[in-house]
């Protein structure tokens, strides 16, 4: 499943203004999607559900720099400063 097609141009007014913990919830609800698909659909994109999912966004940010920075050095063979 893709977040790109879940999060499509309809849905643009429940997930602007509103907490992850919210419009997840919205989608599972009116999208017939179970929590343990749509967090390992989240999950492959390199976010951490657990942050996402408590709106704690410090953590969020952190651990998606974090693993991005991970998967750029693996990619360039080096590691970044």
């Amino acid at each position: 499943m893709c977040l790109v097609c879940l999060w499509g141009r309809g849905h643009r007014s429940i997930i602007g203004g509103n907490a992850p913990s919210i419009y997840l919830k919205y989608l599972e609800e009116n999208h017939n999607i179970s929590t343990a698909n749509l967090d390992g659909c989240i999950e492959s994109h390199i976010i951490d559900i657990d942050a996402l999912r408590a709106d704690d966004f410090q953590a969020f940010f952190e651990q998606r720099k974090d693993s991005l920075v991970v998967k750029i050095e693996k990619a360039m063979k080096q590691y970044l400063a």
